[in-house]
């Protein structure tokens, strides 16, 4: 079972991920301060409500399995100026910071302390999507007798400075 979306959760929610095996398929493209999480949603909302605005790091603290998602894969064509694939949404689920340049956003960072790991955005776009699947044993890690695509990086996005990770190519 899984929740996707999971935009604002509310913190005695956080345990029961983990307790029922809910895994919590986050877009974290969108953990970041833009018009429409600020603009568009907090002046409406409690602050403590908005203070769990996409709470990956909670969720994860309390044992929840993260999943990668994507619900707008338009966001990826060539050249679009917000590109919502894999590595810019590890960029920003690392620094929770608008990466884009020329807004009243850029450089601002929502809810510092909801931060992640590379290591776990990497888990949830490959080994925890397969779980959520139910194909982990056959994807999602590269193991003996499991179906591989591979994606060959330029940098590796475990050393890149989390600011630079959606430029890696």
């Amino acid at each position: 079972h899984q929740i996707a979306h999971l935009q604002i959760v509310d913190p005695a929610d956080f345990p029961r991920f983990a307790a029922l095996g809910v895994a919590a398929n986050m877009q974290l493209f969108w953990a970041m301060p833009d018009e429409y999480s600020i603009d568009a949603v907090e002046p409406y909302i409690l602050p403590e409500t908005h203070r769990y605005m996409y709470p990956a790091g909670s969720l994860k603290a309390a044992g929840a399995t993260l999943v990668g998602g994507s619900d707008w894969p338009v966001d990826a064509m060539p050249g679009d100026p917000m590109p919502n694939t894999p590595l810019s949404a590890t960029q920003i689920a690392v620094t929770r910071t608008f990466p884009f340049p020329d807004t009243p956003y850029s450089g601002q960072t929502l809810h510092a302390e909801e931060v992640v790991a590379v290591g776990d955005m990497i888990a949830a776009y490959t080994i925890n999507a397969a779980k959520a699947l139910r194909m982990d044993d056959k994807v999602g890690s590269i193991e003996a007798g499991k179906l591989a695509d591979f994606v060959v990086l330029d940098r590796d996005p475990y050393t890149t400075p989390s600011a630079e990770i959606m430029q890696i190519g």
